[in-house]
């Protein structure tokens, strides 16, 4: 009994853990979802659904001020911040594909 419960335990700890080996796979699928257009689509639309890519945007560099305006629902400045912050991406993105 005392193994099934230490084999248990061992499993839970490792369902906990984040699998690193994953972010990158995350980051570049985020990367062409956002690139797609449809983020931009949605924003320039003032369509609240821009709300489903947050989680994405968190895994990119300097996607706070996006993240804010977006939650703010102040559409036209994520709009804005989304154009600059697309060239910044691409290249990032280019870096990780290499």
């Amino acid at each position: 009994m005392g193994f099934v419960i230490a084999e248990f335990t061992q499993l839970v700890r490792e369902a906990e853990l984040p699998d690193a080996s994953l972010e990158p796979l995350k980051t570049e699928n985020a990367v062409a979802r956002i690139l797609s257009g449809e983020l931009e689509y949605l924003l320039n639309e003032t369509d609240p659904e821009c709300w489903m890519f947050i989680d994405s945007l968190r895994l990119l560099p300097e996607s706070e001020e996006l993240i804010l305006q977006i939650e703010d629902f102040d559409f036209k400045a994520a709009a804005e911040t989304l154009a600059k912050l697309k060239k910044l991406w691409k290249l990032f993105s280019a870096l990780l594909l290499k």
